[in-house]
């Protein structure tokens, strides 16, 4: 009977060790991505093979491009992108999976010529992506500023007539739903640096008040960093924030950190 009993303890241990391996894997995964490990993150999450694995190194590399870090800003994007669609393959109400889809589809979308981005209809699928992230998850306001980002890049690059009438985006609907963002998540760096510098990139003519802009980014670099993300992104607003008086170059580096590249413009 005591040989029996040990047998039956034993064969749960065995039966429990990947369970704690995997909760230990995902473990790491989330202090690398917090400590700006994300090449660990990268590696370790595709060793995996599983949805959660490939969706935190797609996050992994989606936050390399978003602070400038990437090496090869479109490999890595589409490369994130194709991550995150194995994650959607293994699971498709994997959330961190489908929000990484819709950040990494529009960063490849930004990264197109226009050409290619009109004849792909690549707005039009990023779009797509975030609605639906937004129908599935309505209470997350990343999907609001997703929708709202979409809109103020999209009128970025054509203009805000052309934007309404080739595509349906304009600057007042950016507006719109980065406010609705703000206003679920008011102390979000993220979402209030995205936005900010959203506004500052538009063309002169076309917007030209800032207020809303250096009120956000004064809010966001009085938030306590949580991770290393936040950390760099809150830097990169006290990094404008000190030249905003210097209209050229604080545009300069709000599209530098929109296109990915490092903030260093003067």
């Amino acid at each position: 009977m005591v040989r029996l009993l040990l047998y039956c303890v034993l064969g749960l241990i065995f039966l429990f060790q990947p369970i704690l391996a995997w909760s230990n894997d995902l473990t790491a995964l989330h202090e690398h991505l917090n400590s700006g490990e994300y090449e660990k993150v990268y590696e370790l999450g595709t060793t995996l093979e599983t949805s959660k694995g490939y969706a935190f190194a797609a996050e992994a590399l989606a936050r390399q491009v978003m602070l400038g870090e990437a090496k090869n800003l479109k490999k890595s994007s589409k490369e994130a992108r194709k991550l995150a669609k194995k994650s959607l393959e293994l699971d498709q109400m994997n959330q961190n999976a489908l929000l990484q889809h819709a950040i990494t589809d529009g960063f490849v979308a930004r990264l197109s010529s226009d050409v290619s981005a009109w004849m792909k209809k690549l707005p039009q699928k990023s779009f797509a992506l975030i609605e639906t992230y937004r129908d599935t998850y309505p209470d997350d306001a990343r999907g609001d500023a997703l929708l709202g980002a979409w809109h103020l890049g999209v009128a970025r690059k054509a203009g805000d007539s052309n934007a309404q009438k080739w595509f349906g985006a304009s600057i007042s609907e950016g507006q719109r739903l980065y406010d609705m963002a703000i206003a679920k998540e008011p102390n979000d760096p993220i979402i209030a640096v995205n936005y900010a510098f959203a506004l500052m990139a538009l063309k002169e003519s076309e917007f030209q008040d800032w207020t809303l802009s250096k009120a956000l980014l004064s809010k966001a670099i009085l938030v306590e960093p949580t991770d290393d993300l936040t950390e760099k992104v809150i830097d990169k607003a006290k990094g404008v924030l000190a030249i905003i008086d210097n209209e050229d170059a604080a545009r300069l580096n709000a599209e530098a950190f929109l296109d990915g590249e490092s903030l260093d413009k003067s």
